[in-house]
């Protein structure tokens, strides 16, 4: 019998969706305005291995429009400042008043973000809207950064480490590895041992 038909064979497998990251304390005062001709965004850590299902954020349209909407990425990290764009999770419409309220995005579910790895969650003013965002503070301190080109891909410019930023929550499925019951090596290594059998005849 041959000794790889004992190789375990490994496969990854999807948990229920869970926390990834969070700066959110549960505190929402104050804020900062984000027009259409900038940018900005936090870094964050991933907590797990795992693909993005949602991205959530406080902000709130101001103006007397009640109009804004941050158009919102996931981006990767390039030597401690935002670099390629991940994933485009899109428009999340801020909270029409002046108060901050938790807007949510969905993800399509294929960024993989690695634990321990340094990311960005970042967004600007969607085009059309006008009005500024406010990101409220509060939220636990880390690095943030900005742009003045409006885009995600412009010259990004670290802003330092401060709570005045991006809060956020970033829940995706964790990847796990499995591995198969004995049972299932049991009906493989017979599968095997007939198509041996024929191929002999």
């Amino acid at each position: 019998m041959s000794k790889a038909l004992f190789t375990l064979i490994i496969a990854t497998a999807s948990l229920p969706a869970a926390l990834i990251a969070s700066n959110y304390t549960g505190t929402t005062s104050g804020g900062f305005g984000l027009t259409a001709t900038g940018a900005r965004a936090a870094q964050f850590t991933a907590g797990f291995t795992g693909f993005v299902t949602d991205v959530q954020v406080w902000i709130s349209a101001q103006g007397t429009s009640g109009n804004a909407t941050l158009d919102t990425y996931l981006l990767a990290d390039n030597g401690g400042l935002p670099g390629a764009v991940l994933e485009h999770i899109g428009g999340i419409p801020g909270n029409l008043s002046t108060s901050f309220a938790r807007a949510t995005g969905a993800a399509a579910g294929t960024t993989l973000l690695t634990a321990g790895t340094k990311y960005w969650i970042g967004g600007v003013s969607l085009a059309g809207t006008s009005r500024a965002i406010a990101w409220g503070s509060g939220g636990t301190a880390g690095p943030e950064a900005f742009t003045t080109s409006g885009s995600v891909n412009g010259l990004w410019t670290s802003a330092g480490t401060n709570n005045d930023a991006v809060q956020y929550i970033i829940n995706g499925n964790a990847v796990t590895s499995a591995v198969p019951e004995p049972a299932s090596f049991v009906i493989v290594e017979a599968a095997l041992l007939v198509l041996g059998l024929r191929v002999r005849k």
